[in-house]
């Protein structure tokens, strides 16, 4: 039996994840902690399929690198493993055949915001990917339909802008001369 209370490393993780009890469930670490994700609801498994459908489609046609979706794990240490709903790593930076576990930080990291995540954990979260490499990551607020696009400064801090109603969500540098309208990235309404 695996003690989960001591700090695990991401050897103890996979050795965790594997355990026929977990499987079905979804679990990140967390600084040696082992948090377990509720799973994802409609609306999120919505976004995700459509930014994913948007982002690879482009990357796969000017031969960009790879798009991942909701089930893709990155090393960003010995005790953190991320899995950002949606992804991207340029080309040049992984290669076939493709790892089980990604060693390097996604050049984006989307996070799509559920009723469960804490302000806190998602600060963490987004400090780490940026800490560890990640470029720009595009975090989804579904209820308001906005997107906050956080990019790490030359100081060390970071910035955030806001993306909704009419706007266009860029790749800027890191996926070059990609856009899409956000209205795009949330279900629509009917009109009666």
């Amino acid at each position: 039996m695996l003690d989960v209370t001591k700090e695990m490393t991401i050897d103890g993780y996979l050795a965790f994840v594997s355990l026929p009890e977990n499987e079905g469930k979804y679990f990140e670490l967390n600084h040696g902690e082992i948090l377990e994700m509720t799973p994802p609801t409609t609306i999120h498994s919505y976004i995700v399929t459509t930014l994913s459908y948007f982002l690879y489609g482009f990357v796969l046609n000017h031969d960009l690198g790879f798009v991942f979706g909701d089930n893709t794990g990155y090393a960003l240490s010995q005790w953190r493993l991320v899995i950002p709903d949606v992804s991207f790593v340029a080309k040049g930076r992984l290669n076939h055949p493709l790892p089980d576990l990604i060693p390097v930080a996604p050049d984006l990291a989307v996070e799509v915001i559920s009723p469960s995540n804490t302000h806190r954990e998602m600060t963490n979260k987004i400090e780490d990917y940026l800490e560890h490499g990640t470029k720009m990551v595009w975090v989804v607020y579904p209820e308001d339909k906005v997107i906050d696009v956080i990019r790490k400064t030359d100081d060390g801090g970071s910035y955030k802008r806001r993306y909704g109603g009419n706007d266009s969500l860029s790749g800027e540098d890191v996926i070059p001369n990609f856009s899409v309208a956000v209205a795009k990235i949330f279900p629509q309404q009917n009109e009666a």
